[in-house]
Parts: C-alpha cells; sequence; structure tokens
C-alpha cells in the first residue's frame, strides 16, 4: 500500500517519517525554499531495525538497491542518487553490499532558470529492499510542497544529517584508472597516489561485473594499485567505465575505471 508524507512548508511542524516493515524511511531538505537555477538537495534516509540491512547501489551476491522515482514539474531534472561507502555484509556463503545501520542517499535536484509560480511540488515514489534472515520489499511515496523564494532558505535542524551523510561519500578521484577482462579475472589499474596503502575491502558498480569477495587480490607497485577480481558468473558485456570504491576503516575512496581495449599497453 502506498504511504504519502506530505512535509507543507514553511510550516515548523514536520510530518513523522514513514514506518514500514522493520525500516523507518524518511526524507529531508537541505532548504525550506526553492530558488530557480539553485540545487536542491534532498536526503532519503533509511533507518532499519537491528541485524535488518539495506543494499547499496550493486547489492552484490543478493538484494535489490533502492529505486527513486520522481515526478517534478516541467524543466526539473534528477540527479543519480549518491550512496555512502558500503560495507560487506556475509550471509552463509553469500556476500551482501548494503548498510545495516542507518544510511542516507542524496540526491540533487536541479530547477529551471526561471520558475513563475510561488509553491512547488516535488513527488517521490521510493522502493526499498530490507533483509536479515528473509527480505521485505517496501515502498512510500513523499510529496514536498515548498515555496519558490529569491533566496534559499536553509533548514537548520537537517543541517548535522546533511554534513554526516556528505562525509559517509567516498572521496572522489579525479585521475581515472583502467581495467580489462582476462580470462576469468577482471583486473583492474589504479593511479594510488591519493589512495591508502592499505585496504579492506574493494567494491565495484554496476553488478554482475566481478564476484562479491571479502579479501581481495591486491598489489600496490611504485605508484599504482593492481586489483584481480574474479569474473561474476553472470558477466555478459563489459562496460565502458566502472566505479570502484576502496574501503579502510569505513572510509571509502571511488576511482573511475575505464575499459582498456585489447592490445593496449599499461
Amino acid at each position: 500500500m502506498s504511504l504519502l508524507l506530505t512535509l507543507l512548508w514553511p510550516l515548523t511542524a514536520l510530518a513523522a517519517p514513514v514506518q514500514a516493515r522493520h525500516v523507518v524511511v524518511d526524507l529531508l531538505t537541505e532548504t525550506s525554499t526553492v530558488t530557480a537555477g539553485e540545487p536542491l538537495w534532498v536526503l532519503l534516509t533509511f533507518a532499519p531495525e537491528p541485524h535488518w540491512h539495506t543494499y547499496w547501489k550493486n547489492p552484490g551476491d543478493s538484494g535489490l538497491a533502492p529505486k527513486l522515482n520522481w515526478q517534478l514539474p516541467p524543466g526539473w531534472q534528477a540527479r543519480e542518487p549518491l550512496f555512502p561507502t558500503p560495507a560487506a555484509i556475509p550471509y552463509g556463503k553469500q556476500i551482501n553490499y548494503g548498510y545495516e545501520g542507518e544510511s542516507g542517499l542524496l540526491v540533487e535536484l536541479v530547477p529551471p532558470l526561471v520558475m513563475q509560480e510561488e509553491n512547488v511540488a516535488l513527488t517521490l515514489d521510493a522502493r526499498w529492499l530490507v533483509c536479515a534472515d528473509a527480505c521485505v520489499p517496501g515502498q512510500a511515496e513523499f510529496k514536498l510542497e515548498l515555496p519558490v523564494t529569491r533566496f534559499a532558505a536553509p533548514n537548520p535542524r537537517h543541517k548535522s544529517r546533511f554534513a554526516q551523510a556528505r562525509f559517509s561519500l567516498p572521496l572522489k578521484s579525479d585521475i581515472a584508472g583502467t581495467y580489462r577482462v582476462q580470462g576469468e579475472q577482471i583486473v583492474v589499474d589504479l593511479p594510488a597516489r591519493t589512495l591508502p596503502r592499505s585496504v579492506s575491502r574493494v567494491f565495484i558498480a554496476p553488478g554482475q561485473i566481478a564476484e562479491a569477495e571479502l579479501a581481495p587480490d591486491l598489489t600496490f607497485k611504485e605508484d599504482r594499485l593492481l586489483i584481480r577480481l574474479n569474473r561474476h558468473s553472470y558477466f555478459s558485456k563489459a562496460p565502458p567505465q566502472i566505479e570502484v570504491v576502496l574501503e579502510l576503516a569505513g572510509q571509502g575512496w571511488s576511482v573511475p575505471a575505464r575499459l582498456q581495449p585489447q592490445g593496449e599497453s599499461q
């Protein structure tokens, strides 16, 4: 059943978060008003019950990443959600990628340069999967009604939540690496000057490129990091670029890796 969460601005009282099965889901805005041409950042939070978890963009051996479907006024755009650095969650012989504690997806909504209306209505249909020994799908509809103002008004009650969400994102590298398919392996070659010299986990997105592994094969050589992963059993085609997220003590580093054409030298 669809759940409707309506946030009416600029009222000071907020409606309660959605209490779904085994998880509380909430939608927050960084500002309490909208300004033409200025991004509106929103945060979709998930707070699962103890021992339950939600999923990263590549869920690993099983599970599903959250799906966000926006209904926006003409001229608006919704960027792809930004996921926090995930954790590896073993379950039997499977390894899932996701979050056992509270997590949030940051989304940048971009309004048009000109807005004539006094208020805007933004609707999100959010779907997710929360799992423990069993998995439960969830769905909720959130509606934001925000006034349009000349200058965006900060929402101080959400300041710390947005700061924490940004802190949990993997640090992005401006220098791309490469990857290649070598027999039954995925071999990733990354510039290592700005990366930690010790790595606990490696996460690859999109899914079905490399098998989920707890102990990746890593080799540091001078200013390069070579990663060897087993090719996914459902691997079908190598995309032009993948995202490689390295994790150490909860901190993440995100490095793009482009497909290395056959015959291209290292």
